[in-house]
């Protein structure tokens, strides 16, 4: 539904089941309305950037506290072997 207000025209899992000649109607619609374009556009900015602090960063922050532990372990056991051997 084109009203709904999860609805995103600029998301393209919103649009992926409209035909073109819908979605180029839509989009010369919510264009022509600057107030309401602007609001799409708001909402957009919005959800991209929740999307990336719960999903995209989240895997790169495990990435480096991986890498960063993985350097620890590392340097950890190569001073064990060191002082081992003395």
């Amino acid at each position: 539904d084109l009203r709904h207000p999860k609805f995103n025209l600029l998301f393209f899992g919103s649009f992926v089941a409209m035909d073109y000649p819908q979605f180029e109607a839509a989009m010369e619609e919510m264009l022509n309305d600057p107030s309401r374009a602007y609001e799409v556009q708001v909402r957009e900015i919005y959800t991209l950037g929740m999307y990336l602090a719960a999903k995209k960063y989240w895997y790169l922050r495990f990435a480096y506290l991986t890498f960063v532990g993985g350097v620890f372990i590392a340097c950890a056991v190569l001073a064990w072997q060191v002082f081992a051997a003395v």
